[in-house]
Formats: C-alpha cells, sequence, structure tokens
C-alpha cells in the first residue's frame, strides 16, 4: 500500500474522529492544538533528512526517522 493511500486513509479516520464542522475543543484548547509544531533543532534534522534523501544517500534508519517526521507532521496538520 502507498504511503499516499495510508495516509489519505488515515486522514479520513481521523477527521471521522475529529469532525471538524462540530466544535469539539474549546478555544483554548484548539488554540494549544494550533500552536503544536517541530522545534528548531527537529526542523534542521528534517531538512538534513531531506537533503540526504533528496541526494539519493539516506540510510534506512534515516528514512525510517523520516518517515516518522512525516507522520508526526501529517497528524499536526490534521489537527
Amino acid at each position: 500500500m502507498s504511503h499516499t493511500l495510508i495516509a489519505n486513509l488515515d486522514a479520513r479516520i481521523l477527521e471521522a474522529v475529529v469532525a471538524p464542522g462540530e466544535p469539539t475543543f474549546s478555544i483554548p484548547v484548539a488554540r494549544a492544538v494550533a500552536s503544536l509544531n517541530f522545534t528548531d533543532d527537529q526542523s534542521a534534522e528534517i531538512r538534513k533528512l531531506l537533503d540526504k534523501n533528496n541526494a539519493g544517500t539516506i540510510s534506512a534508519r534515516d528514512r525510517a526517522k523520516l518517515e516518522g517526521y512525516a507522520r508526526v507532521g501529517n497528524f499536526l496538520n490534521w489537527l
């Protein structure tokens, strides 16, 4: 199964749980969730991993880490 298909399925499941058309979070909670983001150090690491990936020199361990960052980033975006 492709990563895109998995991400789309995950998005549909999360959307059904969160129900964006209905108010689920209080305003303070929504603001707190919206402020979640990677730290500057994590962003720098992501850039390094992306550079390795684009150059075709990424190790299996680094690829797994990059994919983890992508999953967490997608999750944060869905929120």
